[in-house]
């Protein structure tokens, strides 16, 4: 995720939607007092993380070592503040207060959910080689596994954020946004993690009536909110902005 002071701007970061693209793009136009979280790059780089944890011994040995982030969370007070890549904008608003998150410009971006689980799945079988079940039998039993990002920008059924965006064109939105803000131009989106290794070809291909009907129900908030359909022929959707 991104908290950029300098133009505020909070990026909250969803599956599959290429937010890691965005990441690295926004990170070029943070300045040293905005918070930006650790990721790995493509070409085997980290972003230039920084402000991401407190100044604390406790904080900074959390956030340096894997081991001790098994036995504390990243909400504990011990560690706090503490940001991580997908971080729910229900805890950055905590962090940062409600006023002033209120007063920062957050978004995210949205997809339609049964390519995003396909590209998902796809993504952690070939892309981390992760050795998972057939494609029906992880949507059936392993429903805690799937990429239900409305939990990051929403509490309680309610949006948190200023706008969601459908992903589609995200190069274009994302300008949008920053020109809106009267940020710097980002110019071509980086590619982050935008190639598993093989075409998935049509997702609805990969779905029988059951997966789908698991999907619609898992993900009815995203759907209902977005507008999203099975079959969706549109090209794109909505801002969908906070009331």
């Amino acid at each position: 995720m991104i908290l950029c002071h300098t133009h505020n701007l909070i990026f909250i970061k969803t599956h599959k939607t290429a937010g890691s693209s965005v990441e690295v793009a926004l990170e070029s136009i943070c300045g040293p007092q905005d918070v930006v979280t650790p990721m790995k790059t493509d070409d085997g780089g980290e972003t230039k993380s920084r402000n991401y944890h407190g100044r604390s011994r406790v904080s900074t040995l959390y956030a340096k070592n894997k081991f001790v982030r098994k036995f504390i969370s990243r909400t504990s007070h011990l560690v706090a503040p503490y940001y991580w890549e997908h971080m729910p904008a229900q805890r950055v608003r905590a962090l940062m207060g409600s006023s002033e998150f209120d007063r920062y410009f957050s978004f995210c971006f949205e997809r339609n959910p049964w390519e995003k689980v396909v590209s998902y799945y796809q993504w952690k079988t070939i892309g981390q080689g992760r050795k998972l079940d057939s494609f029906r039998n992880w949507i059936q039993q392993k429903p805690h596994r799937l990429p239900k990002d409305g939990k990051l920008w929403s509490d309680g059924g309610q949006q948190m954020v200023s706008c969601v965006l459908d992903h589609r064109n995200v190069e274009e939105k994302l300008q949008e946004v920053l020109q809106e803000l009267g940020a710097p131009s980002i110019g071509t989106l980086p590619r982050e993690k935008t190639k598993p290794g093989k075409s998935r070809g049509d997702y609805r291909d990969w779905y029988d009536q059951d997966t789908r009907n698991a999907v619609a129900k898992h993900f009815a908030f995203e759907i209902e909110t977005m507008g999203y359909r099975f079959d969706d022929p549109a090209p794109d959707r909505p801002i969908v902005r906070r009331s």
